[in-house]
């Protein structure tokens, strides 16, 4: 099987066992803006506006990419 020369999601799914797949390249720079800290409308910056933030959040529910949310205290 190819192996893919691109960013690459690894995560646990059902049962533990490892699950993966290809990301595009605003998929990884929004992945890694949340890692790093950043907050989730800096990060939908750096993705660019061509990403598209409903079909990531689909698959980040469906797929439990998700481990958490914090709402900001806006006071």
């Amino acid at each position: 099987a190819a192996q893919s020369t691109g960013p690459l999601l690894v995560w646990r799914g059902p049962g533990w066992r490892a699950v993966s797949a290809p990301l595009t390249q605003t998929e990884a720079a929004l992945m890694q803006a949340l890692l790093d800290g950043f907050d989730l409308d800096r990060a939908l910056s750096l993705a660019g506006s061509e990403f598209d933030f409903s079909a990531w959040l689909q698959a980040a529910v469906r797929e439990a990419w998700l481990h958490r949310a914090e709402g900001l205290n806006t006071e």
